[in-house]
């Protein structure tokens, strides 16, 4: 190994890269320089001619770090191409940019209950039809997304604001407010899927209301929970 990283960052990469892989995580090596660079002790932790390079090149190894089933694809997201580290077989573009943290953004609980239970009569409210997929993410669909302005691979940002409402909004890449999450929108379908975790943070709801909200110059998207 030839690149700028002691053997004690090595070790924490490798251990980061295995961590991510073994819960079938799609990730970039600047998500692994990130979650590195958090650990007490870390050091000067380079990402070019570093954690990069190394992490590209415990892919095309028999390491174990990698399994067998991962490989990585380029893709030509908003903001730049990037290559994404992936299970085969995954759509790489169904990784979420920036949303990868130190522990690795996994839910540990295993339900995927999408049955729905709003009230004792189990009956949905006008208006919430919009429930949550078998892995708990709540898609806002094309249809939603394009009177925000939103196409494939356009950055939103998603946020809790004051009455209980989870907003969407477009994002210009900059830097975001504590609690505000980053995602891209799917280059094929134009929706963007929030996931468990973030929805959770919001309502233990099933179902949603997803409005327009155009009283603004900049139109958003209205979330809320029964």
């Amino acid at each position: 190994m030839c690149y700028a990283l002691n053997m004690t960052q090595a070790e924490h990469v490798r251990d980061v890269v295995a961590e991510m892989t073994q819960k079938g995580k799609s990730f970039t090596a600047w998500d692994v320089t990130t979650i590195c660079r958090k650990i007490d002790g870390i050091g000067n932790l380079p990402h070019f001619n570093g954690v990069r390079e190394y992490v590209h090149e415990l892919l095309g190894t028999q390491d174990a770090v990698f399994p067998s089933d991962y490989t990585k694809t380029q893709i030509n997201a908003s903001f730049g191409l990037v290559f994404v580290f992936h299970p085969i077989g995954s759509d790489p573009y169904d990784y979420e940019y920036g949303h990868v943290d130190t522990d690795t953004d996994t839910d540990t609980d295993t339900d995927t209950d999408t049955d729905v239970d709003v009230d004792d009569d189990n009956v949905i409210p006008d208006g919430f039809d919009h429930k949550v997929d078998a892995r708990g993410r709540l898609c806002v669909p094309k249809s939603i997304m394009n009177q925000i302005g939103a196409t494939g691979n356009t950055l939103v940002a998603v946020y809790t604001a004051p009455g209980d409402v989870l907003c969407v909004a477009r994002s210009n890449g900059g830097v975001v407010g504590p609690g505000t999450k980053v995602y891209v929108v799917d280059h094929r379908d134009i929706n963007v899927r929030i996931p468990k975790r973030t929805l959770r943070k919001f309502s233990d709801s099933k179902v949603f209301k997803i409005e327009i909200n155009d009283n603004t110059n900049v139109p958003y998207i209205e979330i809320t929970a029964p």
